[in-house]
């Protein structure tokens, strides 16, 4: 067995194990509050069976940052052994067809705000156990390591790709759900802001845009987002993502709608968790 095919077999198999886990993974958060965001535990608290907590921009850089350096380190490795071990044309560095750079270029801008610019614009924030924020880095190793993979070493678009309606239909998709993810999460931070613009610990509800019919607009962007992004590819490891996205964005959206709605009394009741109108 040559280099290649091990190298595509490990790649299918890794994407049905992250399908499963996705499975997996939709029981869990049903059943358990991970513990960061509105359901972290107090600094103060004392036996912490997560562990101990780690601030919230530290944590974040931490865990989301895989998804950035193992695109970089994958698209070093193809370059190097591109020419001296990986003689199939049609499966070696894939780096230089332009629907491949536009589809990595696409993972790699979610990741930079996700990791960097996001946690930037923090204000304060609960701090994360970090039990989750290893579970997180792991995940974010694996799934960075499956789409540089696929991108850049096993997948090799032919450019008249770019202009396949699935192509183009999911690049929409992706920059729409980027762009609600991003709107929402900028709104969201500007909620634990007061009127000085300091940090505030208290919650109230979000209103205007997607928050009139749905209660998590930055979760639907974000499954919106990769959704798109499995449509352009084309690809099990894409489609693997896309699905874990919605099995682990879902079900907590669900409970952040049930959260709100009970700790608020005029919570409007017309809107929705995670999907309008659904």
């Amino acid at each position: 067995v040559d280099l290649m095919t091990s190298i595509e077999s490990t790649l299918l198999a890794s994407s049905w194990i992250m399908i499963f886990t996705g499975l997996c993974t939709i029981i869990a958060v049903y059943l358990i509050n991970a513990p960061y965001g509105r359901y972290a535990p107090s600094p103060s608290s004392k036996g912490n069976e997560w562990g101990f907590l780690v601030p919230p921009k530290v944590a974040w850089f931490i865990m989301e940052s895989p998804n950035v350096w193992m695109m970089a380190l994958v698209f070093v490795v193809a370059t190097v052994f591109d020419s001296c071990v990986i003689n199939d044309s049609k499966m070696g560095n894939s780096s230089s067809s332009l629907p491949n750079i536009i589809l990595a270029l696409c993972f790699l801008f979610h990741y930079i705000n996700r990791s960097i610019l996001y946690p930037l614009q923090m204000h304060g924030g609960n701090s994360m156990p970090i039990s989750v924020m290893l579970l997180a880095f792991t995940f974010c190793t694996w799934n960075g390591f499956n789409q540089a993979v696929s991108l850049l070493i096993v997948t090799k678009y032919p450019i008249n790709w770019m202009f396949n309606p699935q192509f183009i239909i999911g690049i929409i998709l992706f920059l729409g759900g980027f762009y609600i993810n991003i709107s929402a999460d900028k709104y969201l931070l500007s909620l634990k802001k007061n009127k000085q613009g300091s940090e505030t610990k208290s919650y109230s509800i979000p209103r205007g845009g997607l928050f009139e019919y749905i209660s998590c607009p930055n979760y639907f962007g974000e499954i919106l987002e990769w959704i798109g992004f499995a449509i352009a590819s084309s690809s099990l490891p894409a489609l693997a993502f896309a699905w874990y996205t919605f099995s682990n964005l879902f079900p907590r959206a669900i409970k952040h709608h049930q959260w709100y709605r009970e700790k608020f009394e005029d919570y409007p009741q017309h809107r929705k968790a995670v999907i309008p109108f659904v």
